[in-house]
């Protein structure tokens, strides 16, 4: 079967035109003098332009156009790789600063689809552990969306696992046209999903949600695109992760330069990340922790991992300056060894679970409607709240 990729700004000529035309056919038309003071308008974001000729007024968010774009596009259920560039509207939009460069993210994984095999052992170890979480469900699925996955690894695994329908979704063009060599692939951003409501109903993430600005966001999108009963689950790394680099690299950047730039990511908390999935209103949320520890002997081998991985430094604030002469090389060398001379650094790895709310799942009862005492299954006199239960005399007592 042959997969195609294509880019959204070759469909967009074409489809933006009559989508503003629907919406505008159904918008509540001003009033001739209303449209004679050029007060129609067209609304965009936080773009205003006033428009002289116009009889409509347009109130179009940028979400709202998207869907309206790319929703159609992907129902059509035919192998395309769709891609849309959300970081433009985002500049139209007021809002808080940005911790991630998506943009740079984007680059880092285009250049990685190139190298990704030479980082295949890790990856291979971390969709592993997703995977056989998976494999403890005796759950069913037949639409799987592999979301942020590279070059399709988790993808075939899911397919050779009885899946039918598997998409394989990731931001950068050129890891999803590799994806796309045994099954669709979706070009997307993780903030910004292309789906139609209750599209897929398994959603799994390795190694991809980690570099998303909206985490909260991005889980309410992925709870929106599972049918009710529908299962999520991702590995993403963890607090801790890396820390002997992200302390190396501010102890020689320290040394060298008298200040420091950030250059590892910040990562969640094992709490956070249990609270981001109850907040998003999935349903028997639960998240825990494990640590893999990776040992390299050469610390140039570590680069390489990242770097195949694509995942070197896109932290909107980090200093585009070229590194000082000698920085690397003198914050490698402070990485801490092991009795055998090798490197060795922890990857805190949290698995989230979660499953679209659903009538069917267990709920707890209401409070009051046991129907049996817990006193009496365990044979102790029950006190009301607030007594104090008499204390047993000892036996060297009176």
């Amino acid at each position: 079967m042959q997969h195609e990729t294509i880019g959204l700004r070759d469909s967009t000529r074409i489809a933006i035109g009559p989508i503003l035309r629907a919406v505008a056919s159904s918008a509540p038309r001003p009033s001739l003098a209303e449209a004679r003071r050029g007060r129609g308008r067209i609304q965009t974001g936080a773009h205003d332009r006033r428009r002289t000729r116009t009889n409509a007024r347009l109130e179009l968010s940028a979400a709202a156009l998207f869907h309206a774009l790319l929703t159609p596009l992907v129902e059509a259920r035919h192998p395309v790789a769709l891609f849309h560039r959300p970081a433009q509207i985002l500049a139209m939009i007021d809002g808080p600063e940005l911790i991630f460069d998506r943009r740079s993210v984007r680059l880092h994984r285009d250049r990685a689809a190139t190298l990704v095999n030479e980082a295949l052992p890790l990856f291979s170890a971390l969709a592993e552990r997703l995977l056989d979480r998976l494999d403890d469900t005796t759950r069913r699925f037949t639409r799987a969306l592999d979301l942020g996955g590279r070059h399709g690894l988790v993808a075939e695994a899911l397919r050779a696992r009885g899946i039918p329908f598997v998409v394989c979704a990731d931001l950068s063009p050129r890891m999803a046209g590799r994806a796309a060599r045994s099954g669709p692939a979706v070009v997307a951003d993780e903030e910004w999903l292309p789906f139609a409501a209750s599209s897929f109903d398994l959603v799994v993430s390795c190694l991809s949600l980690h570099w998303v600005n909206d985490l909260p966001g991005a889980l309410i999108q992925i709870r929106r695109v599972l049918v009710p009963d529908g299962l999520f689950l991702a590995v993403m790394p963890g607090l801790g992760t890396l820390g002997p680099l992200r302390q190396s690299l501010l102890e020689a950047e320290l040394e060298t330069t008298g200040g420091a730039s950030p250059r590892v990511s910040p990562f969640a908390d094992l709490a956070d990340a249990a609270a981001l999935l109850q907040r998003a209103g999935f349903a028997l949320p639960v998240a825990d922790g494990d640590t893999l520890t990776v040992t390299y002997d050469n610390p140039l081998a570590l680069i390489r991992d990242l770097r195949a991985l694509g995942e070197t430094n896109a932290l909107a604030q980090r200093s585009r300056r070229v590194p000082p002469r000698g920085l690397i090389a003198s914050a490698l060398a402070r990485l801490p060894r092991d009795g055998e001379g090798r490197i060795a650094l922890p990857l805190v790895l949290l698995t989230l679970t979660g499953w679209a709310p659903a009538d069917s799942q267990p709920k707890p009862l209401r409070p009051g409607s046991a129907a049996a005492r817990l006193a009496d299954a365990l044979g102790v006199v029950e006190h009301a709240a607030g007594d104090t239960a008499p204390l047993a005399p000892s036996r060297g007592g009176r």
